[in-house]
């Protein structure tokens, strides 16, 4: 179970990546009773195909010789600012959604073979599924689909997803834009009843499970 962080300020989001975004990890949902399989490996927020950026982050690196974790932080930071900036104006094209988003790269670190790694909260392998204190305003949000975290508003976000999904024709880009405006408007709700002033919002990304579905 990947993890991304979105720490959100009154009049800003603030996106910051675990990196663990690059497993394949896909969830199902059910539009005009078809089956859709949308690629939220990304956290549903950055959509567009992570796996045609890790290599490109892995190559960057390589040719700059990147051994130290600032050196690598700021490369990944750069490519994954490309391809952030790429999704939001396809957002706002396509959709004419223009949500703020600022930007954090965190959890950098390296492999046993000591080659540079992007690595989950904490610069830990494992699960932080209980990493996060609600009592410090932190929010999850997550379990969608899945029976694996018990998300604080998945019930609201499912509810916004509903919403977004019969708008989209069913093809996987389509079905992640979805998502992520979703998402966005369950940012935008919570910011407006003052939930998430001086807190943070997490969103668990999703381990598909066989038949799952939103």
């Amino acid at each position: 179970m990947s993890v991304i962080a979105y720490a959100c300020l009154p009049d800003k989001i603030l996106l910051a990546s675990d990196g663990a975004a690059f497993f394949n990890n896909e969830i199902t949902s059910t539009n005009n009773n078809k089956i859709i399989q949308v690629n939220s490996q990304v956290g549903m927020l950055w959509l567009g195909n992570m796996h045609s950026v890790k290599p490109i982050i892995m190559k960057r690196l390589e040719e700059a010789g990147a051994k130290y974790p600032e050196e690598v932080a700021k490369i990944t930071g750069l490519v994954l600012k490309e391809t952030v900036d790429e999704f939001l104006k396809q957002m706002k094209d396509k959709h004419n959604f223009e949500p703020e988003v600022l930007y954090n790269i965190n959890t950098i670190g390296f492999n046993q073979e000591g080659k540079p790694e992007l690595w989950r909260l904490n610069n830990s392998k494992e699960d932080n599924r209980h990493a996060f204190d609600p009592e410090k305003g932190q929010i999850v949000v997550g379990g969608i689909g899945c029976g694996g975290y018990d998300g604080v508003y998945t019930d609201r976000f499912g509810s916004l997803l509903k919403q977004e999904l019969p708008t989209y024709s069913g093809k996987p880009g389509e079905a992640e834009d979805a998502v992520s405006i979703a998402f966005f408007r369950l940012v935008e709700q919570l910011k407006k009843e003052e939930k998430l002033v001086g807190g943070k919002l997490y969103l668990a990304s999703i381990q598909h499970q066989p038949n799952s579905h939103v």
